[in-house]
C-alpha cells in the first residue's frame, strides 16, 4: 500500500514556482515473500545407492535413512516501510528525491541450531533468523539547455548518495560466537585488536605478555614489534572465549560493508550527437587482507621479494618512526 500528497497543489500553497515548482511527500508499507529455498527441503528424500558387493550374482540398490527435516519451513519475508518527498525547483531544472526507509527481513533461510554429536545427523536448515536494515537515499539532478552554434544543447546532471546498516535481530548462536553471526551484530564487522604504534626499547617492552600473535618464532617480543592493547586490562593480550561476552582484548575495528555510495550520471545532447558518462564509488568500506599478513612481501613469508614501498618505511634502530614494524623471519 502507498500514498503520496502533493503538497504544492493544495490552495495554501503560497510559493513562488520559480523558487520550488513541485514538492510531492509520499509512503509505502508493504511484505514481499522470497522463495530462495532449495527445491524439496520440505520433504523427506531417500536417496538410493549401488552397492559395491556382489550378493546373489548382482549388486544390490540400498538407501539410508532420510535427513531430518525442519518444521513448518516457509519463505523469507521481506517488509519495507519507506517515507521519501520529491522536490522540483528552479522551474522544475532541479530535481531533489530523498527517502528513508526501514526493511524487516523475518523467517530467513539459515542453519539451525547446534545439536549434540548423539543426534546421529546435521542440524536441518530453516527459517531461523531476522534482520532489519535501515537506508537512506539522495537524488539530486539538473536539467538545462543552452544555445551552440545556433542550435539547443540539452543537458542533465544526476548525482546518488545513498547508505544502509544492517543488524541481526534473531540467530542460532545462543553463546554469541565471534565465529558466526550472532542477535545485535551489525552486518560486516570486522573483529580485531587495537594497536598503540611500535615498541621503541626494552623497556616499553617490561611485564608486557603477548602469547596470541608471535613476532618472532619463541615469542619473544623486541623493539620494533607491534604494541598491541591491553584493552580489558588484564595484564596480558588475549582472545578471552572468542564471544561477544567475553572477546578478551578484541574489539570492532571496521566493517566490511560498503558505506555511502554515491554515482555522477552526465548526459548531453546537441544536433543529432549524443553523449552519457556515469560515474560511481563508495564512501567507506573497511578491508582485512587475510589472516596471515597485512603487508605482504616478506611479512608474509621471509623468502618473498620486498615490496618497493617497504624501502626505508620499516622500523630500526636508525628509523624509529617507521610505518611498518621491524623485519623478522622464522628462526
Amino acid at each position: 500500500v502507498s500514498g503520496g500528497w502533493r503538497v504544492s497543489e493544495e490552495p495554501f500553497w503560497k510559493v513562488d514556482d520559480n523558487f520550488i515548482s513541485h514538492m510531492k511527500v509520499r509512503a509505502s508499507y508493504g511484505s514481499l515473500g522470497n522463495g530462495n529455498i532449495g527445491s524439496y527441503k520440505f520433504m523427506e528424500l531417500l536417496s538410493i545407492s549401488t552397492s559395491s558387493r556382489v550378493l546373489n550374482g548382482t549388486l544390490n540398490k540400498y538407501t539410508r535413512n532420510p535427513d531430518p527435516i525442519p518444521n513448518g519451513l516457509t519463505w523469507e519475508t521481506a517488509t519495507t516501510f519507506d517515507v521519501g518527498a520529491d522536490i522540483g525547483m528552479a522551474d522544475g531544472r532541479l530535481q531533489i528525491t530523498g527517502d528513508y526507509y526501514i526493511r524487516k527481513t523475518t523467517d530467513m533461510y539459515t542453519v539451525g541450531m547446534t545439536l549434540p554429536e548423539v543426534f546421529g545427523a546435521s542440524s536441518p536448515k530453516g527459517n531461523y533468523a531476522d534482520m532489519t536494515t535501515r537506508g537512506w537515499e539522495l537524488s539530486v539532478s539538473w536539467n538545462n539547455r543552452f544555445m551552440l552554434a545556433n542550435k539547443p544543447f540539452n543537458y542533465q546532471l544526476r548525482c546518488t548518495l545513498y547508505d544502509y546498516k544492517s543488524k541481526i535481530d534473531r540467530y542460532n548462536n545462543t553463546t554469541k560466537s565471534l565465529s558466526d553471526y550472532y542477535p545485535g551484530m551489525t552486518v560486516g564487522e570486522i573483529w580485531g585488536y587495537k594497536t598503540d604504534g611500535l615498541f621503541q626499547s626494552e623497556e616499553e617492552i617490561k611485564g608486557y605478555v603477548n602469547n596470541i600473535i608471535k613476532s618472532s618464532s619463541n615469542g619473544t617480543i623486541y623493539p620494533g614489534d607491534i604494541k598491541f592493547v591491553d584493552v580489558n586490562k588484564n595484564g596480558e593480550i588475549d582472545y578471552g572465549e572468542k564471544t561477544v561476552d567475553n572477546p578478551g582484548d578484541m574489539v570492532i575495528i571496521g566493517n566490511s560493508e560498503p558505506r555511502y555510495m554515491y554515482s555522477l550520471t552526465i548526459n548531453g545532447d546537441w544536433n543529432g550527437f549524443f553523449l552519457s558518462a556515469f560515474f560511481q564509488g563508495v564512501g567507506k568500506q573497511d578491508w582485512y587482507p587475510s589472516n596471515e599478513s597485512a603487508f605482504w612481501g616478506q611479512y608474509n613469508r621471509p623468502y618473498n621479494n620486498l615490496p618497493r614501498w617497504h624501502l626505508n618505511n620499516y622500523w630500526t634502530e636508525d628509523n624509529r618512526d617507521a610505518y611498518l614494524p621491524r623485519y623478522a623471519g622464522y628462526n
